[in-house]
């Protein structure tokens, strides 16, 4: 990843596994980080451990309920203006393998995901260049 220095970088789920990595790896290469997490501590405790990278901040959000995405975008652009992308990450359905879980688990993150690419594309953002096309 080349040519991230100042870009502003949206990250769902990142507070923890691929999510604060993807943060970590952003950081590195000189972008600025907003992301949310489902826990405070989750995303207290991120920040902390990244801030001596470089710019990040986040909040507790679901990613799969349209106000909390509203919110989170709005907090996002204030902190980053125009974003360059948007990381859509997500818990793992805990510490079973996958296919051992309860089918409702699967259309949790389903519509977690579809959620999260939905309302934070939405054309009325003003963060989202291209006036938030997919």
């Amino acid at each position: 990843m080349r040519g991230l220095t100042n870009k502003g970088i949206l990250i769902s789920g990142a507070s923890s596994g691929l999510g604060k990595a993807a943060a970590q790896r952003f950081l590195e290469e000189g972008a600025r980080v907003f992301f949310c997490g489902h826990e405070a501590q989750g995303v207290t405790q991120t920040i902390a451990e990244l801030r001596e990278l470089g710019q990040i901040d986040g909040m507790v959000a679901d990613v799969s309920d349209p106000a909390a995405v509203a919110e989170l975008v709005d907090r996002a652009e204030q902190q980053l203006g125009v974003m360059t992308c948007f990381a859509i990450t997500l818990a793992s359905p805990g510490k079973r393998p996958f296919s051992t879980s309860h089918p409702s688990t699967g259309t949790r993150l389903w519509r977690s995901i579809y959620a999260a690419c939905f309302w934070s594309a939405r054309p009325s953002r003003g963060g989202w260049p291209n006036a938030g096309a997919v």
